[in-house]
């Protein structure tokens, strides 16, 4: 992205106190003169750029949407970690599918991978540690 030529209006800083070796130090209000400085363009405010908006997953489980429910939850629990309790288990892997959910924009991957996620947070509250 280009550079940007950014000018800062000036404005009157408030009177503060902090303290400093034990002593509190009274600081008066002051200027702050205007400025002019480069910075990188960051884009419209609330925009992701392009080169950051693909998902890169963690840990490929072999989920896919056109999969039967029984096989993409199946493969989503042979992913975690088999050290862990079954709700850590469940949590991770509601944890995982949630997360391609909220950044897919492709809706059937979306309410398949939502179904998925309160799936397993619904049987995590049922196994509770």
């Amino acid at each position: 992205m280009a550079e940007l030529k950014v000018k800062r209006k000036g404005y009157w800083r408030g009177p503060y106190t902090y303290v400093r070796n034990g002593k509190v130090v009274n600081v008066k209000k002051s200027w702050v003169p205007e400025t002019t400085f480069m910075t990188v363009d960051k884009g419209k405010p609330g925009r992701t750029p392009e080169s950051e908006k693909f998902f890169e997953p963690k840990r490929h489980t072999g989920w896919e949407k056109t999969m039967a429910a029984a096989t993409r939850r199946g493969k989503l629990l042979d992913a975690t970690d088999d050290k862990k309790s079954m709700h850590d288990r469940y949590v991770e892997a509601g944890r995982m599918i949630q997360e391609l959910a909220n950044v897919t924009t492709d809706e059937e991957t979306k309410t398949r991978a939502k179904e998925d996620a309160d799936y397993f947070f619904e049987k995590a509250r049922e196994t509770e540690k």
